[in-house]
């Protein structure tokens, strides 16, 4: 999860899928991520899929749209949360 890897950032996205947190807990968590070396616009990608892609989200979700939407709904933030991952970390290089 350090600066010079390349797959972090879309694997933080993949690894907050799973996870439950609301914003105001995620919080203590990206902390401790920073701490711990990782880069910032990785922490941020993983903030936002723990927080809009995570399990219990697309259940509830699934109430009131349908697979085929849910599944779209995915596959754009996954890479829009990738895409401001790694331009955030490019931008913090400078």
């Amino acid at each position: 999860m350090g600066d010079n890897n390349i797959f972090a950032v879309p694997m933080a996205a993949i690894v907050g899928i799973p996870l439950y947190a609301d914003a105001t807990t995620i919080i203590p968590i990206a902390e401790v991520l920073i701490q711990k070396g990782a880069a910032t616009g990785t922490v941020l990608v993983f903030m936002m899929a723990v927080v809009c892609l995570s399990l219990p989200e697309m259940i509830i979700l699934s109430r009131v749209m349908k697979k085929e939407l849910i599944i779209r709904y995915v596959i754009f933030m996954f890479l829009a949360f990738t895409l401001v991952g790694y331009f955030y970390n490019f931008i913090l290089q400078f």
